[in-house]
């Protein structure tokens, strides 16, 4: 039976506590905070992904930094973001502004997830990253001992960008096992933490609407960040 990967991290700064939920066919983790969904502080199932900027190495093509037009970005990354606004628009949500800066990170932990899947196991989930890039690894565990390591990595991975750096935290929601964005948002609806996440419900909602957000999608993996602060380029 396939499995089902999904995390998320949650702001503990809020005080969102850890959620979690398995079946027999997957599970999810957010990263970032408080599930363990893939990216945001909680914990579920589900698992799927597309296609990155980078197959093998670490670091994302995607943007160029100081003024870099998105166009190298994979399409089925933007089409999760565009499933992503759309299904906020269907429960009465403004869309969320698609950044340069959280495309360039998203597209850059798929493709880390995919050439050292390893980071991904034991006691690691989703949310972490290897040594092997560009940035600071970690393993993310599920008491977010390492959330920093998720907050501050939009910052950390534009450092060079001049006036475009992102500054603010980015909060990750991540699955492993779905094939398409469609399959990943059904992923992400059937988990309570991930699904606060994307409808600012919740701890979330103070960030309503989001002020940015990434995707992308490479193999058996799909994550979207979501960010607390502008980006100066949007797409």
């Amino acid at each position: 039976m396939r499995a089902l990967l999904l995390t998320l991290g949650a702001l503990v700064g809020l005080g969102c506590g850890d959620s979690s939920s398995s079946s027999q066919g997957g599970a999810a983790s957010d990263g970032g905070g408080g599930a363990n969904a893939g990216g945001a502080g909680g914990e579920a199932s589900s698992s799927g992904q597309g296609a990155a900027t980078s197959s093998s190495g670490g670091q994302s093509t995607g943007g160029s930094g100081l003024g870099g037009s998105g166009s190298n970005f994979d399409a089925q990354g933007l089409s999760l973001c565009a499933v992503i606004n759309e299904y906020r628009v269907s429960q009465g949500l403004a869309e969320v502004p698609v950044s340069v800066a959280l495309m360039t990170v998203a597209e850059a932990h798929v493709a880390d997830l995919s050439a050292h899947p390893e980071i991904a196991s034991g006691d690691c989930n989703l949310h972490s990253w290897s040594e092997l890039g560009g940035w600071s690894g970690c393993c993310y565990t599920s008491d977010h001992a390492q959330a920093q390591c998720m907050w501050s990595k939009p910052a950390e991975l534009t450092a060079t960008w001049g006036p475009n750096q992102y500054t603010g935290n980015g909060y990750e929601i991540a699955a492993s096992g779905a094939g398409t964005p469609e399959s990943a948002l059904a992923l992400w609806q059937s988990s309570p933490g991930h699904h606060e996440v994307i409808l600012n419900a919740g701890p979330w909602q103070p960030y309503n609407p989001w002020p940015a957000m990434g995707c992308a999608m490479k193999d058996s993996y799909a994550v979207v960040w979501f960010g607390d602060a502008t980006d100066p380029q949007t797409l």
